[in-house]
């Protein structure tokens, strides 16, 4: 019948128009999927930056804490000596006055 060709017609038009709207909404949706992944890229690439920096860190405060325990303990002799050294000078002062 050819009184409904021109409603065919209208039908395709409006499909072609509605598939034309749909692709430009899909491409759409894909530029921002891109530009999310691409966020997601530079997060995760900052987060790697900031786990390595800590690391890092705990390595330079271990060093750290190493050494000032190091100087702890040879504080700690030196002080002991010290003291060995004072009590031997006082032991031998107090004999040289007993023996004079």
């Amino acid at each position: 019948d050819l009184t409904t060709l021109p409603v065919i017609d209208d039908d395709r038009a409006e499909l072609e128009a509605s598939l034309l709207k749909a692709q430009e909404d899909v491409d759409r949706l894909n530029s921002r999927i891109s530009v999310l992944t691409d966020d997601l890229e530079v997060e995760k690439a900052r987060s790697e930056q900031e786990r390595y920096n800590r690391m890092r860190l705990q390595a330079e405060v271990d060093a750290v804490n190493g050494t000032v325990k190091d100087l702890e303990e040879k504080l700690l002799k030196m002080t002991i000596e010290s003291k060995q050294k004072e009590q031997l000078l006082k032991s031998s002062s107090m004999r040289e006055s007993l023996v004079e």
